[in-house]
């Protein structure tokens, strides 16, 4: 792919493959729990406020980005602008690097922008278990921006864990394994509420035929 690629789309294309890429795994899947860092959080928020469990189960979001005052200049900067820098890298780990685009299309931005204002209107109606992980220190998402949205999920069951070793791209930084040990062990736990247990005392049927006793 290359990144003018993006100028093409509309955010509807990019919430459609998202939904589109959901109802593969439903089909496959008893439960789901959607995982995004950065607009891929805001992807899952807009995935759960539109599926209820056992659809999507859960949200894992890391360094959400859903909001961003400075995008209010974007028609200004189309007229005289048609890409800016792509954003990557924002590691405080040493040796570490992102792939990532080198530009991106203003046009594709102002596309974000829709997106992010339309699933701000459906933070209420994230009802499902939620689990935030939250850098102190983010060079890409504006401070404060993050624990807002939080605070406007409708879900009663919704945590932040905030970390202190990490930038925003926390998933390859010095917090990765709290990360990963805390979504596998948040998944484990929804997974196992929104899925039927076999009722008690019964068995699970055994594959094949069962053989048979011989005669005497």
């Amino acid at each position: 792919t290359d990144w003018r690629d993006l100028a093409g789309a509309t955010w509807q294309d990019i919430a459609g493959e998202a939904d589109r890429a959901l109802g593969e795994l439903s089909g496959r899947c008893p439960a789901v729990v959607v995982a995004g860092l950065s607009v891929g959080a805001l992807l899952a928020f807009h995935l759960a406020a539109n599926h209820a469990p056992p659809v999507v189960a859960g949200v894992v979001a890391i360094n959400p980005y859903v909001r961003n005052p400075i995008f209010a200049f974007l028609p200004v900067v189309r007229r005289i602008r048609r890409r800016v820098r792509g954003v990557i890298n924002d590691i405080k780990r040493e040796g570490q690097d992102e792939l990532g685009y080198e530009y991106l299309p203003v046009a594709g931005i102002a596309q974000l922008d829709r997106l992010m204002d339309a699933v701000q209107t459906e933070l209420p109606d994230v009802n499902c278990p939620v689990r935030v992980f939250l850098s102190d220190v983010d060079h890409v998402v504006p401070k404060g921006t993050a624990r807002w949205a939080f605070a406007r999920l409708g879900s009663e069951d919704k945590e932040l864990i905030e970390l202190h070793d990490s930038y925003h791209v926390a998933t390859l930084d010095n917090d990765a394994e709290v990360i990963f040990r805390g979504t596998h062990e948040f998944v484990a736990r929804v997974v196992c509420e929104v899925t039927p247990r076999p009722p008690a005392g019964r068995r699970p049927a055994a594959d094949g035929p069962k053989p048979r006793a011989p005669r005497r």
